[in-house]
């Protein structure tokens, strides 16, 4: 995971990427998959070259009322 988030900052330019990832097991309780969250937008194409590995899906964290703030944003992260 670490040489993923340091080739996906890469392809962003090198700036800092504050990050928080999980690893989850599958339900077969055999393989692994992840997850990660970062507070802006990452191009699908370069998760993808970051990663490499097989599947990605990325979802954005949307309807959020307006005017919320990062702590509302976080709790829908969290989620």
């Amino acid at each position: 995971m670490g040489q993923f988030f340091r080739d996906l900052r890469a392809g962003l330019g090198g700036r800092p990427l504050p990050y928080a990832w999980v690893l989850e097991l599958h339900k077969d309780g055999v393989h692994f998959h992840v997850h990660f969250a970062v507070g802006r937008f990452v191009p699908r194409r370069l998760i993808n070259e970051a990663w490499g590995r097989g599947f990605v899906s990325i979802k954005l964290l949307g309807d959020l009322p307006v005017g919320s703030g990062t702590l509302d944003e976080a709790r829908v992260a969290a989620r």
